[in-house]
């Protein structure tokens, strides 16, 4: 995921990098882990923030869309 994070970051202007995860998995402790390290490393990138869906909907409703 960090790759794919990167990676997004890199190429894109503005984009959206939704996360989500089944219960069931996060409550692994190597799993907990991972999205820890990601979340700082991911936090550590200017313009980098966390939103609800809903606060995402409403971001791209909001966005002028390109022609």
């Amino acid at each position: 995921m960090r790759d794919q994070f990167d990676w997004v970051y890199r190429e894109s202007r503005i984009a959206v990098f939704p996360n989500d995860h089944p219960s069931r998995r996060v409550g692994r402790p190597h799993v907990l882990m991972m999205l820890e390290r990601l979340y700082h490393h991911m936090i550590g990138h200017p313009g980098v923030r966390f939103v609800t869906m809903n606060e995402m909907a409403e971001t791209c409703r909001r966005s002028p869309r390109k022609k």
